[in-house]
């Protein structure tokens, strides 16, 4: 899968692009071999010019959902860590 997005970057004249493209590891004895990464963009995290982006590349039997977990839930844990520097 491939994408490409922009995000306005408030204070400054220009837009962050960014595109992403995901594709399933090969295995030649498992050829429906699940795509075990998991992709995670979180723009303008507590409303400011912050921006998360991270790829959760997993592995072995259940790497896709412990990837999918990772994605899920980094975003929140970076959000409470931030407001908590600025407490």
């Amino acid at each position: 899968m491939f994408q490409s997005l922009q995000v306005d970057i408030e204070s400054l004249p220009f837009k962050l692009s960014y595109s992403y493209r995901t594709r399933q590891g090969a295995l030649i004895t498992n050829p429906k071999k699940v795509n075990q990464d998991s992709l995670l963009i979180k723009t303008k995290m507590l409303n400011t010019n912050t921006h998360l982006f991270a790829v959760a590349d997993g592995h072995g039997m259940f790497g896709h959902q412990i990837s999918q977990l990772v994605a899920r839930n980094l975003s929140k844990y970076m959000e409470n860590f931030l407001k908590n520097l600025s407490a």
